[in-house]
């Protein structure tokens, strides 16, 4: 993966990802190398290190709930909207919107 790739990712700007591979590559868990090819392009890659550590990193939050609404009936999913869009009501939340979750789609 490139620096740019990395930066777009994490949705952030190529000098924020520069900084951060900058403090994971002091600390051995990243290393960058140059493309063969372009050498303005610089590859990203995880060290050993870096690969034990990210092996017992837990999953993204966001990602095992996509993953679990996947794996529910659209009928239980149906259900689960509906008491979460009680909740927000309850909350007094209604600007909230969270059709990335509950896509009619």
């Amino acid at each position: 993966m490139s620096t740019g790739q990395l930066a777009s990712a994490l949705a952030v700007h190529q000098s924020s990802a520069s900084l951060l591979l900058n403090r994971l590559e002091r600390r051995g868990l990243v290393r960058r190398l140059r493309s063969g090819h372009d050498r303005r392009v610089v590859h990203v890659r995880l060290t050993a290190r870096g690969s034990a550590l990210a092996a017992k990193a837990p999953e993204a939050a966001q990602g095992r709930l996509l993953h679990a609404l996947d794996l529910m009936p659209a009928a239980e999913v149906g259900k689960l909207r509906a008491a979460v869009d009680r909740l927000v009501q309850a909350m007094e939340a209604t600007d909230v919107v969270a059709p990335f979750f509950f896509s009619d789609g």
